[in-house]
């Protein structure tokens, strides 16, 4: 397209400052940018990381607690395990000890009753060999 010279003059009149207006848009963006929106973003990331060290912190406590309850009800189940054991040896030894008592007083019955019929047997045997004598001697 040609210009006529008068249009070119009014082309080159508003050229000039074609670039300052649209630059003044520009910088009006940027300076809000920079200044406004910016500035509010990062106290809103500022926040939102507060709040998830928080968060992070919180979780972390909850964890230790919940460790801790985990850790004393399994020192609680060793200790009542032990006390159990501990228990059941006791009563295995006074078990054993009325086994062995009863045992020997068996033995002590046995023994006595072997010795009255050893007795009673020799003093058979006595009496028999003294009537043979008898018979024999005759």
């Amino acid at each position: 397209m040609i210009l006529s010279p008068g249009q070119t003059d009014q082309v080159t009149a508003i050229g000039p400052y074609a670039g300052w207006t649209s630059f003044g848009l520009a910088g009006l963006i940027l300076l809000w940018l920079f200044l406004r929106h910016l500035p509010e973003k990062a106290k809103e990331m500022s926040a939102v990381i507060a709040m998830l060290n928080e968060q992070i912190a919180k979780a972390g406590e909850e964890r230790r607690k919940t460790l801790e309850a985990y850790v004393a009800q399994a020192d609680e189940q060793r200790r009542a395990a032990k006390e159990d054991v501990k228990y059941e040896r006791e009563a295995c030894a006074k078990h054993m000890q009325a086994a062995i008592s009863s045992s020997q007083a068996h033995h002590a019955e046995l023994m006595a009753e072997l010795r009255k019929q050893t007795t009673a047997a020799t003093t058979t045997a006595v009496a028999v060999q003294k009537m043979d004598e008898k018979q024999n001697g005759k």
